[in-house]
């Protein structure tokens, strides 16, 4: 079990990477359409930086929402789109919809839940008072 939380504090550190590489390259496709002073080699080497972060994501195990909401973030990638909608009116389509737009909507609350628990398990270490003194991880 350590060893997929651990893979889940990786995926957060890349769910960052994620979203910084994706705003470079969502600046640069502006840039490209608006502009055009980048080329279209480099905007496709951009775009090539943001799918070889997504790829290390696929690559590792979710424990967590906050795992699950950064695949979920990889997903809307692929799709070019902050708000990826599937189309279709097929079950399967719709499911998948509503599991994304509940990831999206849980995950902050996951988070907070999270560092509760943390804060809690760390005074249990540190004997203050105010934690519970049962905690496991």
């Amino acid at each position: 079990m350590d060893h997929i939380l651990a893979e889940d504090e990786i995926l957060e550190g890349l769910g960052e990477q994620l979203e910084a590489a994706w705003k470079f390259e969502r600046e640069a496709t502006a840039e490209f359409l608006n502009e055009a002073t980048i080329s279209e080699d480099d905007l496709n080497a951009i775009s090539d930086e943001t799918g070889r972060v997504v790829q290390k994501i696929i690559s590792l195990k979710a424990a967590t929402l906050q795992g699950l909401r950064v695949k979920a973030r990889a997903f809307q990638w692929c799709y070019a789109d902050e708000e990826a909608r599937l189309s279709g009116s097929t079950t399967d389509i719709r499911l998948v919809q509503s599991i994304l737009d509940d990831l999206f909507a849980v995950a902050p609350r996951e988070l907070a839940s999270r560092q509760t628990h943390r804060d809690a398990w760390q005074g249990a270490l540190f004997g203050q008072s105010s934690a519970p003194h049962n905690y496991v991880t």
